[in-house]
């Protein structure tokens, strides 16, 4: 497992970086496929806030916490996520010992868990339109993946899109969730 951790108007100290390896050292316990831990530490306006973005090839997790102290900041994000990990751990303990229907139970799982996520944290909504500019660039890894697949991954995203490499076209397609409630599916033209 990679612990990544960094700083946004804050230095990182080595009894900061300590204290984060400690909790993060923590996960694997519940999840032993842990690729990469990133830990953004932010100091703003008086509020010390944490944030853990945990990346596996089973599930793909978040949790932010902020309080006046950034220890105490640190500890409640790593319990926050703690706690997804131990109730994915959970769902995980399938009935089956099919390497495909653990990886697609291990997505059903973590599915309900962002939905529950998103629902506990009352994550706010924020129109795209309002702001017109890009403020944030993300890099993805694109492996080969079922539209089937495709739609359990950004269920457990909590996201309206995904983009990813089909399987069965090998080109890249994005999928999105309608207002209806339905998938769409966009694949280039030949």
């Amino acid at each position: 497992m990679q612990i990544q951790v960094r700083g946004k108007h804050l230095d990182i100290t080595p009894g900061i970086r300590s204290h984060v390896e400690e909790k993060v050292n923590k996960f694997e316990k519940y999840l032993d496929r842990i690729q990469t831990v990133q830990v953004t530490l932010v100091c703003q306006k008086g509020w010390q806030s944490a944030e853990i973005n945990l990346h596996s090839d089973l599930v793909e997790l978040r949790a932010q916490e902020r309080s006046l102290d950034m220890y105490e900041s640190i500890d409640l994000v790593s319990k926050k996520m703690e706690k997804q990990l131990r109730r994915f751990h959970e769902k995980l303990k399938d009935r089956t010992h099919d390497p495909r229907a653990k990886d697609m139970a291990a997505n059903r799982a973590a599915a309900e868990m962002i939905n529950q996520q998103r629902m506990e944290n009352g994550d706010e909504i924020t129109d795209p339109l309002e702001e017109g500019r890009i403020v944030r660039t993300k890099q993805i890894s694109l492996k080969p993946t079922s539209p089937e697949e495709a739609a359990d991954q950004m269920e457990l995203l909590g996201h309206d899109f995904f983009v990813f490499l089909n399987s069965e076209t090998e080109q890249i397609n994005v999928l999105y969730l309608r207002n209806d409630g339905d998938y769409g599916l966009i694949q280039p033209s030949v």
